[in-house]
């Protein structure tokens, strides 16, 4: 899929107009927020989205002894959840399909959208496949703001910037 996100329509003046996002808006592009949450669903009741997820699906870390005392922060995790084919093949469907959507709302003067993650205790699955998710899109739409949170983590596990350009907070 390409990541062109202009819309070109011909013009008599140079045969294509631009239609993007901080063309149409008037303003950067930047002010267009993407929220990535990760929660657990023994916790309570998921957080306000606009897309939700329940990657529940995925093998879960807590059951190999020596991942289960860590969490979706961390590379060994990551590794373990980002390695099984459904979490790539997922991740890869939820990122084409939000390198799709968002340009769109962004046109739309929506200026921004929120992916809730949930897996059984949010320590795990969900914060990987926040991480992974924030970090690709990122790449890909790198001129919006990609914020992420762990409502399950706390502010003491969670990094204030854990890649660059990428805010990570915990969620109250």
């Amino acid at each position: 899929m390409a990541t062109n996100h202009s819309v070109p329509n011909k013009s008599p003046a140079d045969g294509l107009e631009d239609h993007s996002p901080a063309k149409s808006l008037g303003k950067n592009v930047g002010a267009f927020t993407v929220n990535i949450m990760s929660f657990g669903y023994k916790e309570g009741s998921p957080p306000y989205a606009n897309m939700l997820y329940d990657v529940r699906f995925l093998q879960n870390p807590y059951w190999v002894e020596e991942l289960r005392p860590l969490n979706g922060l961390e590379k060994r995790v990551q590794d373990y959840v980002l390695g099984q084919p459904l979490a790539q093949t997922f991740s890869a469907d939820c990122i084409r399909l939000l390198e799709r959507l968002l340009p769109e709302l962004a046109l739309q003067e929506i200026n921004q959208y929120s992916v809730a993650l949930g897996c059984t205790g949010g320590q795990h699955r969900s914060v990987s496949i926040a991480e992974h998710l924030a970090r690709e899109l990122q790449k890909k739409l790198p001129d919006y703001i990609i914020k992420v949170s762990h409502r399950e983590l706390g502010a003491d596990n969670v990094t204030s910037e854990p890649f660059p350009g990428i805010a990570s907070e915990p969620i109250q």
